[in-house]
């Protein structure tokens, strides 16, 4: 049976009685842009922190270092995104099984 992606948010996941029951345990968008924002706030107070130290390492480039001090970042956001993403889902696996 064909089943649109995406529907009403949840994942759909069949029973073995041929009943398709809603799933409400997934991450919405709201929580992936809060750990966006959270994981650039993050990475912006870091990066004006070690801004020096980044300037000291990225001298070697010459006309590429801003290239990589802005590659450096991004790739920092992401993973501070990513870290931030896992700590949530964790948390919440670990209070669902509580109850």
């Amino acid at each position: 049976m064909y089943e649109p992606y995406g529907g009403l948010g949840g994942s759909r996941d069949r029973s073995g009685n041929g009943e398709s029951t809603v799933r409400s345990d997934t991450v919405g968008a709201v929580t992936h842009y809060a750990c966006s924002l959270v994981g650039l706030a993050v990475v912006g107070v870091m990066g004006a922190f070690l801004y020096p130290e980044l300037i000291g390492v990225t001298q070697s480039f010459h006309l590429l270092s801003s290239t990589a001090i802005a590659f450096v970042l991004l790739l920092a956001w992401l993973l501070a995104w990513l870290g931030i993403e896992v700590v949530w889902a964790w948390r919440g696996e670990r209070l669902w099984s509580s109850r």
